[in-house]
Protein backbone atom coordinates (compact mmCIF):
# COMPACT_ATOMS: atom_id res chain seq x y z
CA UNK A 1 0.00 0.00 0.00
CA UNK A 2 2.51 2.22 0.68
CA UNK A 3 4.63 1.68 -2.57
CA UNK A 4 1.33 2.91 -4.27
CA UNK A 5 0.70 5.54 -2.00
CA UNK A 6 4.32 6.79 -2.65
CA UNK A 7 3.91 6.73 -6.10
CA UNK A 8 0.82 8.49 -6.49
CA UNK A 9 1.67 11.21 -4.37
CA UNK A 10 4.90 11.62 -6.53
CA UNK A 11 2.73 11.51 -9.47
CA UNK A 12 1.00 14.46 -8.51
CA UNK A 13 3.88 16.30 -8.26
CA UNK A 14 4.89 15.52 -11.25
CA UNK A 15 1.47 16.95 -12.82
CA UNK A 16 1.16 19.53 -10.94
CA UNK A 17 4.67 21.36 -11.91
CA UNK A 18 4.02 20.55 -15.39
CA UNK A 19 0.38 22.14 -14.85
CA UNK A 20 2.27 24.99 -13.93
CA UNK A 21 4.53 25.59 -16.20
CA UNK A 22 1.36 24.86 -19.06
CA UNK A 23 -0.15 27.84 -17.42
CA UNK A 24 2.48 30.44 -18.29
CA UNK A 25 0.38 33.34 -18.57
CA UNK A 26 -0.92 36.46 -16.63
CA UNK A 27 -4.06 35.24 -16.00
CA UNK A 28 -2.75 32.07 -13.80
CA UNK A 29 -3.81 30.22 -11.35
CA UNK A 30 -7.17 31.17 -13.70
CA UNK A 31 -7.57 29.65 -16.58
CA UNK A 32 -5.15 30.21 -19.64
CA UNK A 33 -6.46 30.47 -23.19
CA UNK A 34 -6.47 27.63 -25.46
CA UNK A 35 -3.03 26.90 -27.29
CA UNK A 36 -3.15 28.42 -30.67
CA UNK A 37 -5.48 31.30 -29.95
CA UNK A 38 -3.46 33.39 -31.35
CA UNK A 39 -4.88 31.96 -34.96
CA UNK A 40 -8.51 32.55 -34.35
CA UNK A 41 -10.27 34.34 -36.94
CA UNK A 42 -6.98 34.91 -39.11
CA UNK A 43 -6.76 33.80 -42.85
CA UNK A 44 -4.59 30.99 -42.00
CA UNK A 45 -8.11 29.70 -39.85
CA UNK A 46 -10.26 29.91 -41.98
CA UNK A 47 -8.89 28.17 -44.51
CA UNK A 48 -8.09 25.11 -41.95
CA UNK A 49 -11.62 25.07 -41.38
CA UNK A 50 -12.92 24.79 -44.88
CA UNK A 51 -11.02 21.50 -44.21
CA UNK A 52 -14.75 20.19 -42.75
CA UNK A 53 -18.46 20.47 -44.38
CA UNK A 54 -19.00 23.96 -43.87
CA UNK A 55 -19.37 27.23 -45.94
CA UNK A 56 -17.56 29.72 -46.33
CA UNK A 57 -20.49 32.58 -45.43
CA UNK A 58 -20.64 30.15 -41.63
CA UNK A 59 -16.85 30.99 -41.33
CA UNK A 60 -17.24 34.23 -42.33
CA UNK A 61 -20.25 34.29 -39.65
CA UNK A 62 -18.12 32.76 -36.87
CA UNK A 63 -15.90 35.75 -37.82
CA UNK A 64 -18.21 38.36 -37.26
CA UNK A 65 -19.79 36.92 -34.05
CA UNK A 66 -16.04 36.45 -32.57
CA UNK A 67 -15.85 40.26 -33.36
CA UNK A 68 -19.36 40.98 -32.16
CA UNK A 69 -19.08 38.83 -29.14
CA UNK A 70 -15.34 40.78 -28.10
CA UNK A 71 -17.12 44.19 -28.17
CA UNK A 72 -19.34 43.33 -26.17
CA UNK A 73 -17.08 42.13 -23.39
CA UNK A 74 -14.55 44.54 -23.95
CA UNK A 75 -17.02 47.61 -23.40
CA UNK A 76 -18.34 46.08 -20.04
CA UNK A 77 -14.94 45.01 -18.57
CA UNK A 78 -13.46 48.67 -20.00
CA UNK A 79 -16.80 49.86 -17.66
CA UNK A 80 -16.28 48.21 -14.85
CA UNK A 81 -12.55 47.72 -14.92
CA UNK A 82 -11.66 44.47 -15.29
CA UNK A 83 -8.88 42.68 -17.64
CA UNK A 84 -10.32 40.45 -19.83
CA UNK A 85 -9.60 37.68 -22.67
CA UNK A 86 -10.74 35.01 -24.79
CA UNK A 87 -9.77 31.26 -23.50
CA UNK A 88 -11.92 28.68 -26.15
CA UNK A 89 -14.22 28.68 -28.50
CA UNK A 90 -16.55 25.98 -30.04
CA UNK A 91 -18.58 25.47 -33.50
CA UNK A 92 -20.56 23.18 -35.95
CA UNK A 93 -18.41 21.16 -37.62
CA UNK A 94 -20.67 21.51 -40.72
CA UNK A 95 -23.21 19.58 -42.42
CA UNK A 96 -22.89 16.58 -45.29
CA UNK A 97 -25.74 14.88 -47.26
CA UNK A 98 -27.17 11.90 -45.36
CA UNK A 99 -26.11 9.92 -48.21
CA UNK A 100 -22.69 10.96 -49.42
CA UNK A 101 -20.10 13.25 -48.90
CA UNK A 102 -22.09 16.14 -50.41
CA UNK A 103 -21.92 19.43 -48.36
CA UNK A 104 -25.57 19.99 -47.57
CA UNK A 105 -26.79 22.61 -49.90
CA UNK A 106 -27.24 26.32 -48.51
CA UNK A 107 -30.80 26.52 -48.73
CA UNK A 108 -31.14 23.12 -46.85
CA UNK A 109 -28.67 23.63 -43.83
CA UNK A 110 -29.43 23.87 -40.53
CA UNK A 111 -28.84 26.75 -37.93
CA UNK A 112 -25.04 27.10 -37.56
CA UNK A 113 -23.69 27.17 -33.99
CA UNK A 114 -20.64 28.42 -32.36
CA UNK A 115 -19.75 29.72 -28.23
CA UNK A 116 -16.92 31.82 -27.11
CA UNK A 117 -15.57 31.57 -24.25
CA UNK A 118 -14.12 34.87 -22.04
CA UNK A 119 -12.55 35.60 -18.74
CA UNK A 120 -12.96 38.49 -16.98
CA UNK A 121 -10.55 38.94 -14.10
CA UNK A 122 -12.59 41.30 -11.83
CA UNK A 123 -9.82 41.66 -9.00
CA UNK A 124 -6.28 41.51 -9.69
CA UNK A 125 -5.72 41.66 -5.60
CA UNK A 126 -7.97 38.37 -5.80
CA UNK A 127 -5.63 37.09 -8.13
CA UNK A 128 -2.35 37.82 -6.19
CA UNK A 129 -3.84 36.62 -3.13
CA UNK A 130 -4.48 32.83 -5.24
CA UNK A 131 -0.89 32.77 -6.07
CA UNK A 132 0.56 33.62 -3.40
CA UNK A 133 -1.96 31.01 -1.55
CA UNK A 134 -1.45 28.04 -4.27
CA UNK A 135 2.53 28.74 -4.06
CA UNK A 136 2.03 28.02 -0.05
CA UNK A 137 -0.08 24.95 -0.19
CA UNK A 138 2.28 23.37 -2.83
CA UNK A 139 5.19 24.13 -0.92
CA UNK A 140 3.37 22.29 1.99
CA UNK A 141 2.32 19.13 0.49
CA UNK A 142 5.49 19.05 -1.58
CA UNK A 143 6.72 18.85 2.33
CA UNK A 144 4.36 16.41 3.39
CA UNK A 145 5.41 14.11 0.44
CA UNK A 146 9.13 14.37 1.20
CA UNK A 147 8.85 13.55 4.68
CA UNK A 148 6.76 10.45 3.99
CA UNK A 149 8.94 9.55 0.87
CA UNK A 150 11.95 10.02 3.61
CA UNK A 151 10.21 8.00 6.55
CA UNK A 152 9.66 5.16 3.87
CA UNK A 153 13.29 5.37 3.07
CA UNK A 154 14.64 5.51 6.14
CA UNK A 155 12.91 2.74 7.56
CA UNK A 156 13.22 0.25 4.40
CA UNK A 157 15.58 -2.06 5.85
CA UNK A 158 13.50 -2.76 8.56
CA UNK A 159 10.55 -2.99 6.43
CA UNK A 160 13.13 -5.58 4.54
CA UNK A 161 13.74 -7.25 7.74
CA UNK A 162 10.25 -7.94 8.68
CA UNK A 163 9.01 -9.28 5.03
CA UNK A 164 11.73 -11.63 4.94
CA UNK A 165 10.98 -13.03 8.00
CA UNK A 166 7.32 -13.80 6.85
CA UNK A 167 9.13 -15.38 3.83
CA UNK A 168 11.26 -17.14 6.22
CA UNK A 169 7.99 -18.43 7.99
CA UNK A 170 5.54 -18.90 5.45
CA UNK A 171 8.62 -21.31 3.91
CA UNK A 172 8.69 -23.29 7.37
CA UNK A 173 5.23 -23.52 7.12
CA UNK A 174 5.22 -24.97 3.64
CA UNK A 175 7.75 -27.75 5.34
CA UNK A 176 5.44 -28.61 7.99
CA UNK A 177 2.83 -29.09 5.54
CA UNK A 178 4.90 -31.31 3.93
CA UNK A 179 6.11 -33.55 6.71
CA UNK A 180 2.28 -33.45 8.36
CA UNK A 181 -0.23 -34.14 5.41
CA UNK A 182 0.11 -37.49 5.66
CA UNK A 183 -0.18 -37.73 9.11
CA UNK A 184 -3.38 -35.11 8.91
CA UNK A 185 -5.21 -36.99 6.24
CA UNK A 186 -4.72 -40.26 8.29
CA UNK A 187 -6.53 -38.40 10.88
CA UNK A 188 -9.06 -37.59 8.44
CA UNK A 189 -9.87 -40.95 7.61
CA UNK A 190 -9.77 -41.56 11.56
CA UNK A 191 -12.28 -38.75 12.60
CA UNK A 192 -9.16 -38.47 15.02
CA UNK A 193 -9.92 -34.85 16.42
CA UNK A 194 -6.76 -34.72 19.04
CA UNK A 195 -4.48 -35.35 15.62
CA UNK A 196 -6.65 -32.64 13.41
CA UNK A 197 -6.22 -30.06 16.29
CA UNK A 198 -2.43 -30.92 16.35
CA UNK A 199 -1.78 -30.49 12.62
CA UNK A 200 -4.41 -26.95 12.78
CA UNK A 201 -2.52 -25.61 15.50
CA UNK A 202 0.80 -26.05 14.50
CA UNK A 203 -0.37 -24.50 10.88
CA UNK A 204 -1.85 -21.60 12.75
CA UNK A 205 1.13 -20.66 15.08
CA UNK A 206 2.91 -20.12 11.30
CA UNK A 207 0.48 -18.30 9.80
CA UNK A 208 0.42 -15.85 13.32
CA UNK A 209 4.13 -15.51 12.83
CA UNK A 210 3.71 -14.76 8.81
CA UNK A 211 0.80 -12.14 9.68
CA UNK A 212 2.49 -10.18 12.37
CA UNK A 213 6.00 -9.87 10.15
CA UNK A 214 3.67 -9.17 7.09
CA UNK A 215 1.54 -6.53 8.96
CA UNK A 216 4.91 -4.88 10.11
CA UNK A 217 6.31 -5.12 6.49
CA UNK A 218 3.49 -3.66 4.99
CA UNK A 219 3.92 0.11 7.63
CA UNK A 220 -0.16 0.13 6.80
CA UNK A 221 -0.63 2.21 9.76
CA UNK A 222 2.23 5.28 8.03
CA UNK A 223 0.39 4.58 4.83
CA UNK A 224 -2.99 5.10 6.05
CA UNK A 225 -2.17 8.14 8.09
CA UNK A 226 -0.50 9.63 4.77
CA UNK A 227 -3.47 8.69 2.89
CA UNK A 228 -5.54 10.57 5.68
CA UNK A 229 -3.67 14.05 5.42
CA UNK A 230 -3.43 13.76 2.08
CA UNK A 231 -7.11 13.60 1.58
CA UNK A 232 -7.17 16.76 4.35
CA UNK A 233 -5.08 18.55 2.00
CA UNK A 234 -7.10 17.55 -1.15
CA UNK A 235 -10.03 18.65 0.16
CA UNK A 236 -8.49 22.32 1.26
CA UNK A 237 -7.38 22.59 -2.31
CA UNK A 238 -10.71 22.33 -3.79
CA UNK A 239 -12.60 24.37 -1.37
CA UNK A 240 -9.49 27.19 -1.40
CA UNK A 241 -9.59 26.99 -5.45
CA UNK A 242 -13.38 27.55 -5.83
CA UNK A 243 -13.37 30.18 -3.33
CA UNK A 244 -10.55 32.40 -4.79
CA UNK A 245 -11.77 31.54 -8.72
CA UNK A 246 -15.41 33.23 -7.29
CA UNK A 247 -13.71 35.90 -5.78
CA UNK A 248 -11.45 36.51 -8.63
CA UNK A 249 -13.12 35.70 -12.41
CA UNK A 250 -16.29 36.03 -14.15
CA UNK A 251 -16.42 33.52 -17.17
CA UNK A 252 -18.67 34.50 -19.70
CA UNK A 253 -19.94 31.76 -22.39
CA UNK A 254 -21.58 33.50 -25.56
CA UNK A 255 -23.64 30.85 -27.65
CA UNK A 256 -25.27 31.61 -31.23
CA UNK A 257 -28.20 28.90 -32.79
CA UNK A 258 -27.12 26.78 -30.16
CA UNK A 259 -28.87 23.27 -29.99
CA UNK A 260 -29.46 23.69 -26.17
CA UNK A 261 -28.53 25.95 -23.16
CA UNK A 262 -28.45 25.84 -19.29
CA UNK A 263 -28.53 22.78 -17.43
CA UNK A 264 -29.89 23.56 -14.84
CA UNK A 265 -30.71 20.39 -12.52
CA UNK A 266 -29.92 20.65 -9.33
CA UNK A 267 -29.23 24.46 -9.15
CA UNK A 268 -31.34 26.88 -7.02
CA UNK A 269 -32.66 29.86 -8.31
CA UNK A 270 -31.68 32.96 -6.51
CA UNK A 271 -33.08 35.72 -8.65
CA UNK A 272 -34.68 36.65 -12.19
CA UNK A 273 -34.37 39.45 -14.19
CA UNK A 274 -36.93 40.99 -15.61
CA UNK A 275 -35.10 43.07 -17.96
CA UNK A 276 -36.79 44.07 -20.87
CA UNK A 277 -35.69 42.23 -24.36
CA UNK A 278 -34.44 38.96 -22.37
CA UNK A 279 -36.26 35.90 -22.60
CA UNK A 280 -34.99 34.63 -19.69
CA UNK A 281 -32.09 35.89 -17.32
CA UNK A 282 -32.27 33.92 -14.14
CA UNK A 283 -29.44 33.32 -11.42
CA UNK A 284 -29.03 30.43 -9.69
CA UNK A 285 -26.68 29.05 -6.98
CA UNK A 286 -24.94 25.53 -7.44
CA UNK A 287 -23.93 23.95 -3.85
CA UNK A 288 -22.12 20.84 -6.01
CA UNK A 289 -19.80 23.21 -7.81
CA UNK A 290 -16.44 21.55 -8.91
CA UNK A 291 -13.62 24.05 -9.61
CA UNK A 292 -11.51 21.24 -11.30
CA UNK A 293 -13.94 20.93 -14.18
CA UNK A 294 -12.91 21.52 -17.85
CA UNK A 295 -12.97 24.97 -18.45
CA UNK A 296 -15.74 24.71 -21.13
CA UNK A 297 -17.85 23.68 -17.99
CA UNK A 298 -20.31 26.10 -16.83
CA UNK A 299 -21.18 24.81 -13.21
CA UNK A 300 -17.94 24.83 -11.81
CA UNK A 301 -18.68 27.66 -9.59
CA UNK A 302 -20.94 28.48 -6.85
CA UNK A 303 -22.53 31.43 -8.59
CA UNK A 304 -24.15 31.23 -11.75
CA UNK A 305 -26.40 32.94 -14.13
CA UNK A 306 -27.99 32.52 -17.91
CA UNK A 307 -29.68 34.79 -19.92
CA UNK A 308 -31.32 33.36 -23.08
CA UNK A 309 -31.97 36.25 -25.85
CA UNK A 310 -34.80 35.23 -28.73
CA UNK A 311 -37.40 32.19 -29.24
CA UNK A 312 -36.96 29.71 -26.71
CA UNK A 313 -38.69 26.74 -25.37
CA UNK A 314 -39.20 28.28 -21.78
CA UNK A 315 -39.40 24.75 -20.46
CA UNK A 316 -36.99 22.61 -19.36
CA UNK A 317 -36.39 18.93 -20.74
CA UNK A 318 -35.47 16.07 -18.73
CA UNK A 319 -31.58 17.44 -17.87
CA UNK A 320 -33.14 20.82 -16.98
CA UNK A 321 -31.81 22.33 -20.44
CA UNK A 322 -33.27 24.85 -22.70
CA UNK A 323 -34.07 24.40 -26.75
CA UNK A 324 -34.34 26.76 -28.97
CA UNK A 325 -37.51 26.89 -30.33
CA UNK A 326 -36.24 26.29 -34.21
CA UNK A 327 -35.75 22.50 -32.47
CA UNK A 328 -39.52 21.97 -31.71
CA UNK A 329 -40.02 21.13 -35.49
CA UNK A 330 -37.33 18.80 -37.49
CA UNK A 331 -38.36 20.43 -40.72
CA UNK A 332 -35.69 23.44 -39.17
CA UNK A 333 -32.64 21.27 -38.65
CA UNK A 334 -33.18 18.40 -41.50
CA UNK A 335 -31.39 18.28 -44.84
CA UNK A 336 -34.40 18.15 -46.80
CA UNK A 337 -36.29 21.52 -46.56
CA UNK A 338 -35.74 24.81 -47.55
CA UNK A 339 -35.20 26.96 -44.74
CA UNK A 340 -37.05 30.64 -44.15
CA UNK A 341 -33.78 31.66 -42.32
CA UNK A 342 -30.62 30.55 -43.35
CA UNK A 343 -27.46 29.08 -41.58
CA UNK A 344 -25.39 31.88 -41.36
CA UNK A 345 -28.55 33.51 -39.83
CA UNK A 346 -28.51 34.27 -35.90
CA UNK A 347 -32.39 33.01 -34.38
CA UNK A 348 -31.01 32.81 -31.08
CA UNK A 349 -28.35 34.13 -28.21
CA UNK A 350 -27.66 32.57 -24.93
CA UNK A 351 -24.95 33.42 -22.09
CA UNK A 352 -23.91 31.22 -19.59
CA UNK A 353 -21.98 33.04 -16.56
CA UNK A 354 -19.89 31.64 -14.14
CA UNK A 355 -17.96 33.08 -10.79
CA UNK A 356 -17.85 36.01 -8.65
CA UNK A 357 -21.45 37.09 -7.97
CA UNK A 358 -20.92 41.12 -7.75
CA UNK A 359 -19.41 40.94 -10.99
CA UNK A 360 -22.06 38.69 -12.77
CA UNK A 361 -25.42 41.01 -11.57
CA UNK A 362 -23.12 44.10 -13.17
CA UNK A 363 -22.35 42.30 -16.34
CA UNK A 364 -26.24 41.82 -16.76
CA UNK A 365 -27.20 44.90 -15.58
CA UNK A 366 -24.70 46.39 -18.36
CA UNK A 367 -25.89 44.00 -20.91
CA UNK A 368 -27.33 45.31 -23.67
CA UNK A 369 -30.47 43.82 -25.09
CA UNK A 370 -31.35 46.14 -27.50
CA UNK A 371 -28.71 45.14 -29.86
CA UNK A 372 -28.37 41.51 -28.90
CA UNK A 373 -31.85 41.35 -30.39
CA UNK A 374 -30.95 43.31 -33.58
CA UNK A 375 -28.80 40.52 -34.50
CA UNK A 376 -31.72 38.24 -34.45
CA UNK A 377 -33.55 37.21 -37.80
CA UNK A 378 -37.22 36.39 -37.19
Amino acid sequence: MFRKYFFISILFLFCSANSLLAQNCTAAPADCPDNGHDAWGTADDSVSRLGNPVLPLEIRMENQLRTFASNVISRIAQKQGWTWTELLEYASSGERMPDGDALVPYPLRSPHWCQFTFQCIVSRDSLRAWNDWQAEFGQRRLHVNKDYASSIMADQDKYKANLDSATYYGQLKAKYMEDHMAEYQQALQNSNAAGIKAFEKGMASYDQRINAFTEKGSNRQQAQQAEKADGVMEKERRLMTLRFRDATVLVVQVGFNMENSGNTEGLIITSTNTKPGFTLSDSYYNKDANPFESVESWTRSNNLALVLIGPWNLKPDQWGKYLPAFRLDKKNTDALTPKRIKSDQVQVIDFKLSGNKSAIQHFLIDLSSDELNRLIVK
